[in-house]
Formats: C-alpha cells, sequence, structure tokens
C-alpha cells in the first residue's frame, strides 16, 4: 500500500511543478555544470574589470558582471565624485599624467551608464574633463586656464569624441522604481551597456509620491535596492551605487551597515559593502607613519570593507588618496580594524587585461611545477 500511494505521490508533484508557474524552484545535481566553471575560472571570467586603486579591485575582484556594490559615505565626501572617477576608469582608457606630461593608458575602454539624481548633465561633463585631464574641476569653473592645460583640454575633449558612446548620463532628479527599471532597461539592452552608476540611493520625491501610508521610509529603501540587484542579475550588468551615513559614523569605531541612514538592511543584496570616510586626525598621524615606511602617498581617506560576498576579505580598511577635485584615486596600503598593516602584496595576483568582454585573466605569481 505504501509503494502504491508514493507512485501516486510523484505523479502528483510532478503534476503539479509543470502547472504551478508560480513555482521557480530548481533542482540540479551538484556534477552539472562543474566543468563550465572551471573553463569560466580558468578564461576569467569570474573577474570584473578594475576600478581605480588597485588594492580595491583585488578585494572586490572588480567590477564583476550580475552583481552590486554598494558604496556609502557621509555627506560632502565626494560620493558622487568617486562614481564619476571609478565610471571614467571604466569608459575612457586614456588620461593625462602631470608628473609625465604624457598622456597614458589607464582603465578599460567599456560602455557605461551613469544616473544622476541631483547634479546636472554640465557638472557631469566637467568631472569627466577634470577626470581625463587631471585638472582640478574648480579650474572649469573660472576658466584660468594655462597655455599648457588649453590644450590637455582640447585634446581631451577629442578623446570625449573618440569614445562618445563610452559614457552616457541619465538625469533622475525624482526617480521611481517603475521608471529606474525602464531606463536601465533600455539603456542597456539598446546600447550594449554592462556598467551601470546609480548616483545614491535615498528618499525623494518619485519614490513616495505612490507609496502605500503604512509604508515605512526603510521598506521603500530596501525595495529600491532589491530592485537594483534584480537588474543586475537579469541582465547580467554590474550595479555600483552608494548611501547616505546617519550621525554615528563619528563615534563608531567600527564601520559597517549600522551606519546607513534609512535602513541597515539595504546592505542586505549587496555583493560588497563599504564606507569611506576622511580620515581623522589620529587616522592621519598613522597613515603618514605608515606610508613613510610603504613609499607610499598619505592617504586622506579610508573605505573600510565590511561584507564581501564572494571574498575572504572583510573587515579590513584601504587607505587611499582620493582627489575630488579631479576624481582620481589612489590605494595607498591596507591594514586590519586595529590599524595594523597587510602585507597585501603576498597575497595579491597577477592580472593581465584580456579583451573587453573577457575582463582580466588572473594569474598566481608563484605556480609550482605540476607532474
Amino acid at each position: 500500500i505504501k509503494e502504491i500511494l508514493d507512485s501516486v505521490k510523484k505523479d502528483l508533484l510532478s503534476l503539479e511543478r509543470v502547472y504551478n508557474s508560480q513555482d521557480v524552484t530548481e533542482v540540479q545535481s551538484a556534477f552539472e555544470g562543474i566543468n563550465e566553471i572551471f573553463d569560466n575560472i580558468e578564461s576569467g571570467a569570474d573577474i570584473g574589470l578594475p576600478f581605480q586603486g588597485e588594492i580595491f579591485t583585488e578585494v572586490t575582484s572588480g567590477a564583476r558582471l550580475g552583481t552590486f556594490y554598494l558604496r556609502s559615505a557621509a555627506s560632502g565626501t565626494g560620493k558622487t565624485r568617486n562614481a564619476v572617477g571609478d565610471a571614467c576608469y571604466l569608459a575612457y582608457p586614456i588620461r593625462y599624467n602631470w608628473e609625465k606630461y604624457e598622456w597614458e593608458r589607464a582603465g578599460s575602454a567599456e560602455k557605461v551608464l551613469f544616473i544622476a539624481t541631483e547634479q546636472d548633465f554640465n557638472e557631469i561633463r566637467k568631472m569627466i574633463l577634470a577626470y581625463i585631464t587631471g585638472i582640478t574641476e574648480t579650474k572649469f569653473r573660472y576658466g584660468n586656464f594655462t597655455a599648457l592645460e588649453e590644450k590637455v583640454i582640447s585634446q581631451a575633449i577629442d578623446i570625449m569624441a573618440e569614445f562618445k558612446d563610452n559614457f552616457y548620463i541619465v538625469r533622475m532628479p525624482n526617480p521611481t522604481i517603475d521608471g529606474l527599471k525602464t531606463i536601465v532597461r533600455e539603456n542597456c539592452l539598446t546600447k550594449d551597456i554592462h556598467y551601470v552608476f546609480y548616483d545614491y540611493i535615498h528618499i525623494g520625491a518619485g519614490l513616495v509620491a505612490n507609496r502605500d501610508r503604512q509604508m515605512r521610509d526603510d521598506v521603500i529603501l530596501l525595495l529600491l535596492t532589491n530592485t537594483l540587484k534584480e537588474l543586475a542579475n537579469e541582465l547580467d550588468i554590474h550595479i555600483s551605487t552608494a548611501t547616505q551615513l546617519n550621525g554615528e559614523y563619528e563615534e563608531k569605531e567600527v564601520k559597517n551597515e549600522n551606519l546607513i541612514r534609512g535602513s541597515k538592511a539595504v546592505a542586505d543584496k549587496a555583493d560588497i559593502g563599504a564606507i569611506t570616510l576622511r580620515c581623522n586626525m589620529a587616522e592621519e598621524e598613522l597613515g603618514r607613519a605608515i606610508a613613510l615606511k610603504a613609499g607610499t602617498l598619505a592617504p586622506n581617506f579610508i573605505t573600510d570593507i565590511y561584507k564581501n560576498r564572494r571574498g575572504k576579505w572583510t573587515g579590513i580598511r584601504i587607505w587611499r588618496y582620493i582627489d575630488l577635485g579631479t576624481c582620481r584615486t589612489i590605494d595607498c596600503f591596507v591594514t586590519d580594524r586595529k590599524g595594523n598593516p597587510i602585507d597585501f602584496d603576498n597575497v595579491k595576483v597577477q592580472v593581465k587585461q584580456a579583451n573587453h568582454k573577457g575582463g582580466f585573466v588572473v594569474k598566481p605569481k608563484d605556480e609550482p611545477e605540476v607532474d
């Protein structure tokens, strides 16, 4: 009798799975697709194109497709400028080096979509010019350029013309979730864009206009974050965004999702969670001392990595020199949360950029002979 009942149950379960349209559960053998995983590892398909900053790129494995990165910061610490800088690093493979007085190859040549929520088009364009030329953005307000700077700016405009299809700007002063879905899908599908930067997540008029009166602000922020993560998975693209911090960030020694303004739950959907703040006086002193020993620039910002879904590097601090005037970033060194330096060179991998679709191939520094 038991065998007969089990047979009938199996038939019923099979029918239920076929006709239940709400069932999205999948079951596979652990062996299925294992060869494809190995092939992807060897080809570097699981590694994204680099951001500004070698250490940050190493920790996050770059701008991986299908991922959502959340980089928070306090008000006035350059959230938009950092995003524009990384977007430029992905979009424009050339920028001016004022130490060598020559143009250098740096970055990739990918198509990028930047969604601005507060700045207008010309403000973003000035930041892009500042990044490519290495001339502080303040000068673009007053126009007191030297003859060399004017020449560099003219050449930078030519570079932007050559890569005119690599950087698209969308202005959404009052974004809605449905509007955001439409904009991202339309641009990524019609323009073959794989990298999206959403200025930063906050409660605006568009998000609260048609909401349920019982819906709290933290729930709205979570829905917006969930939308960005779903778009990254659906379109197989990379999305980076940021949030503001609450007023407790100066008092807290450990920088993590508890400092996010509005809702710490927005970090639940992120593949990478990071908080960037200016160095305080004690950190500046420690940073100068470590930089002197390491032979690097003295840092002025620290990026705390509190979440790394597919990597081991969490609870670390990346000490960085960020030039907000040119939107350029240099990683100086890395420490643990207590400020003890980590010898990152021993675990660092050598990367070689492949074609623009495949990212870059990861190779260990020392490979032993295999019999």
